[in-house]
């Protein structure tokens, strides 16, 4: 495992529209599916949503978002974080994000996500389900159903006796204690890799502006395109930067996500570098889903 912290991350910012380009609902599915896979895979800590289009918003962005949430929460939290609905009709049938914040019972790792049970705020209190036999109690009053990511400590045995009528919240016979901390505290402190958090955005100039979910806007902009220069060119380096976003367009490419957007600047000033990462493609075109995991997979070595 890690143990040196890491306070850069990488972003990517896609159409929601490539979802509607799939003829029917398991395959809409499927799609998603196989992006939440990539950016699991290549350690991607935020994916951007945005319209191809702003004057008419594609159905496909709610409902990509909502599975990439989805896919990412740990499998013991779905039920209690998601309820019924019609867009995850098919997700069971996915494929596993398999990520290191989504641990088995019998795995131990000093972080966890949670979902708070219970809550006394009198006592100023709260517990947590994070996947264990046994619930995490946490000093602090969180009201029940949010998600919280957690720092565990040893565990503690009879921290409270079930006869102890003075709390409303009951112990068991051993218990954890933990600390609620910054969804981001496993990545800074340990450099794990913590699952993705999802933006949605109503035009590609608003993806690349930002802010990003960390609160600051992205130093460095990176636009893919069949158009671009070769990525593969061995002189080719990254500036330092602590936010990268690397853009994908839809099955029209970035050019006409710039071209419906009346805010966006040209191109050139809009992202650092504009790359082809395959510019030897033997298909005319290149999937989104297929041009993510081919990416990433080039910038590994350059990160």
């Amino acid at each position: 495992m890690p143990q040196k912290g890491r306070d850069w991350t990488v972003s990517i910012a896609l159409p929601g529209d490539i979802l509607d380009n799939a003829q029917s609902q398991e395959l809409r599915a499927y799609v998603a599916g196989q992006v939440a896979r990539a950016c699991s895979i290549f350690n991607v800590d935020e994916v951007v949503v945005f319209p191809e289009n702003p004057r008419s918003p594609a159905q496909g962005c709610d409902l990509l978002a909502r599975l990439l949430e989805y896919l990412e929460t740990p499998q013991y939290l779905r039920k209690a974080l998601f309820p019924i609905h019609p867009a995850l009709r098919h997700a069971g049938l996915l494929n596993p994000l398999d990520a290191p914040h989504h641990l088995r019972a019998h795995e131990w790792c000093m972080f966890r996500e949670g979902v708070v049970t219970e809550q006394d705020e009198t006592q100023g209190q709260s517990m947590v389900d994070v996947g264990l036999k046994q619930k995490v109690h946490v000093p602090v009053s969180i009201e029940p159903g949010t998600r919280v990511t957690l720092k565990l400590h040893k565990p503690k045995k009879q921290i409270e006796a079930r006869s102890n009528k003075k709390r409303k919240l009951r112990g068991m016979d051993s218990i954890f204690e933990a600390e609620a901390v910054a969804p981001s505290a496993p990545r800074e402190e340990l450099g794990l890799y913590w699952g993705y958090q999802v933006r949605i955005c109503g035009s590609i100039s608003e993806a690349v502006q930002g802010p990003s979910v960390f609160g600051d806007n992205y130093d460095l902009c990176i636009g893919t395109s069949d158009k671009g220069t070769n990525l593969l060119d061995p002189k080719f380096e990254l500036p330092k930067f602590k936010r990268l976003l690397i853009v994908f367009g839809g099955v029209a490419g970035i050019e006409e996500c710039i071209k419906h957007d009346s805010q966006a600047q040209s191109k050139d000033k809009m992202f650092a570098f504009y790359v082809n990462c395959c510019p030897k493609q033997g298909s005319r075109t290149i999937r989104t889903e297929e041009a993510i995991p081919i990416t990433m997979s080039l910038f590994q070595k350059i990160l």
